[in-house]
């Protein structure tokens, strides 16, 4: 038995700009194609992205999309007169800010930022770590407190710690310095996992891979509790010769073991090498992709698209490429 639609609404202007708003950036999904998924049954995000394909590529729209399915999903009336009633209850202003709102005043109690990247220090690529508390507008910075943990490449936890971050002020750390605080011998790779039980101004935290003669940089943002889009972990460009090398990091900010295939294809499609990687929970992995690959032995030299088939789990993957002349590397997560 289908849902009862209820009697038939003259659209309000709240209720157009909400319909017309584009919530799905990558895919160009407007709010009425969302509640017109809600409409004919979807009851959870996973229904939602199988539908319409809401939150499957950069998932910033994600929790968004949890907040409209919360509101609709339960009501069996409709969303036409649902989203009359929200409209109601939250002002005539457009639908979307209103949202933005509520989800950024909710999150300050419910949704911690958490952060991991993988972290590295030997001779060849130390790690550096920033983190701004920058105030806004609208909500002046305050004191961040938050804590952080190291973990070796089995998953097991060999440092912990806790400090704060002054309002409009940068925290800078250095993993050697943590090392050396916890008695860990380098070299040493791993995992760092932060935990910040607020919301800060701003939610970027940068890494910084380093040595004397380069410097390689990405910025981290992916809550451990998101999974990601649809599809695969693609690398477009693999390379492997006497010079340079790609070398791929692999972080499982999971709880439980992370299993996936990884595959090198040529342009054309052909396979030309796979293996199966395993990472016990919040463990890593790092290696240059001949190690990856040594009983192939597959031809580098042609043009290679490597692939992870495990997009489900939360995983960080970076690539880094080395220029063994300079002793330079390149890296970005993808």
């Amino acid at each position: 038995m289908g849902l009862s639609r209820g009697p038939e609404l003259t659209p309000t202007a709240s209720e157009t700009s909400f319909r017309d708003e584009v919530i799905c950036v990558c895919y160009r999904i407007t709010g009425a194609e969302i509640l017109g998924a809600i409409n004919e049954g979807a009851k959870s995000l996973e229904d939602l992205q199988h539908k319409t394909r809401v939150a499957t590529r950069c998932m910033g729209c994600e929790v968004f999309v949890e907040e409209l399915l919360a509101e609709f999903a339960p009501m069996a009336d409709g969303s036409r007169q649902g989203l009359r009633r929200w409209i109601r209850r939250h002002g005539t202003w457009r639908v979307v800010e209103a949202v933005r709102k509520f989800r950024w005043d909710l999150r300050k109690w419910w949704d911690p930022t958490r952060l991991a990247t993988w972290v590295s220090e030997e001779p060849r690529m130390h790690t550096r770590l920033v983190m701004a508390n920058l105030g806004l507008p609208d909500q002046p910075a305050r004191d961040a407190y938050f804590s952080y943990e190291l973990r070796d490449e089995e998953g097991t936890r060999v440092h912990k710690g806790r400090t704060r971050i002054r309002p409009n002020q940068l925290w800078i750390a250095e993993i050697a310095a943590m090392l050396r605080e916890a008695g860990i011998r380098t070299p040493w790779a791993g995992l760092f996992f932060l935990e910040l039980p607020q919301v800060l101004g701003s939610r970027r935290f940068y890494v910084h891979w380093y040595n004397d003669v380069s410097l390689t940089s990405t910025h981290e943002k992916y809550p451990v509790s998101r999974r990601k889009h649809e599809g695969y972990w693609t690398l477009s460009k693999v390379v492997a010769d006497d010079r340079f090398e790609t070398h791929i990091a692999l972080a499982n900010m999971d709880h439980r073991p992370y299993v996936t295939h990884m595959v090198l294809m040529t342009l054309d499609g052909q396979v030309r090498g796979s293996t199966r990687v395993t990472l016990p929970p919040l463990g890593s992995v790092f290696k240059g992709v001949r190690d990856f690959f040594c009983k192939q032995e597959p031809n580098f030299r042609d043009d290679l698209v490597l692939y992870l088939d495990n997009p489900i789990q939360p995983i960080m993957f970076y690539y880094f490429v080395l220029d063994r002349e300079r002793g330079a590397w390149q890296g970005q997560h993808l």
